[in-house]
């Protein structure tokens, strides 16, 4: 009987075929997410499920009035800050199920969240993940770019019976402070990056009464991730802007700002990079800054 061809395979060849199929499996856990996060306006036009997509417009109402995307749902952004302003009922499920059913998001729907400041998209992005919506992309450039490409417009209110109601938080996404404090500060085992300005980074300016930053922490402001034209970089370049973080698969991430919208931009980066262990400190520095005790830096 012949030996297997498996059998004759060198031992160098077998140890190689090793090394290089847990080179694959490491490289895996960063696949790029960027066609499930990101929407170019041209897919949007092009696609032909108009059923089965959900688009929600974060502007305000006067400029939805104006114009916006047929068939999108202008968001009481008003309520979701509210809301997720306060960290009581930021973790309470039954006080999302209410504004989560009014957007007429039905089950395994996709949704596409478009609107302008690209903070205020990101934090719909983040919060839709946040209450357990599984399948929410950003629309590239948003309706500036939906417009440049010939896309249509109308004025026209859009009302859709309600959606789903039943929320199902992933508290993996929300980082508390005893977290923050426990991770940053006391074990020092994950990678704290600052989305805010560099003139709040440094001291020189800010809202809160006590200006500075986490002690640890490293800066890469929001905006670095978006062109003048306010689309998302290349991967490649985003993780240009991030090497000072020196980002780690097998460590934890976590992003804050001030109130949580810029570094919902930060956390939607480097989720769709492909990092595995994202959390976004959403209360921020308004929460972290009140406590006299806690240690700042400038």
């Amino acid at each position: 009987m012949r030996p297997s061809n498996f059998l004759t395979i060198p031992l160098w060849s077998f140890v190689s075929l090793v090394f290089f199929s847990a080179s694959l499996f490491a490289e895996g856990k960063l696949l790029s997410k960027r066609n499930e996060f990101l929407v170019a306006p041209e897919e949007l036009i092009k696609s032909d499920s108009a059923s089965k997509v959900r688009v929600i417009d974060t502007r305000d109402n006067d400029a939805y009035q104006k114009g916006h995307i047929p068939g999108a749902i202008l968001a009481d952004t008003a309520t979701w800050k509210k809301l997720s302003a306060n960290p009581k009922t930021l973790a309470d499920a039954k006080s999302w199920e209410e504004p989560l059913a009014k957007l007429g998001i039905q089950q395994d729907m996709r949704v596409i969240v478009y609107g302008d400041p690209m903070s205020d998209v990101a934090r719909m992005w983040w919060l839709l993940k946040y209450l357990g919506v599984k399948n929410v992309a950003i629309l590239d450039g948003g309706y500036k770019a939906w417009t440049a490409v010939g896309g249509k417009t109308t004025n026209d209110v859009v009302e859709v019976p309600a959606g789903i109601s039943s929320v199902q938080l992933d508290n993996q996404r929300l980082i508390e402070l005893s977290e923050l404090v426990e991770c940053c500060l006391e074990q020092k085992s994950a990678t704290l990056i600052d989305n805010r300005s560099a003139a709040e980074f440094k001291g020189e300016a800010g809202a809160s009464q006590r200006k500075g930053r986490i002690p640890g922490a490293c800066h890469v402001e929001w905006l670095e991730f978006l062109d003048a034209n306010g689309r998302f970089l290349s991967d490649e370049q985003l993780k240009e802007k991030l090497a000072d973080a020196q980002l780690e698969p097998s460590k934890q991430i976590i992003l804050h700002c001030q109130t949580g919208g810029r570094s919902s931009v930060g956390a939607f980066v480097i989720e769709m990079l492909g990092y595995p262990n994202v959390g976004n400190y959403y209360n921020g520095w308004s929460q972290y800054s009140v406590d006299s005790k806690l240690p700042v830096d400038k």
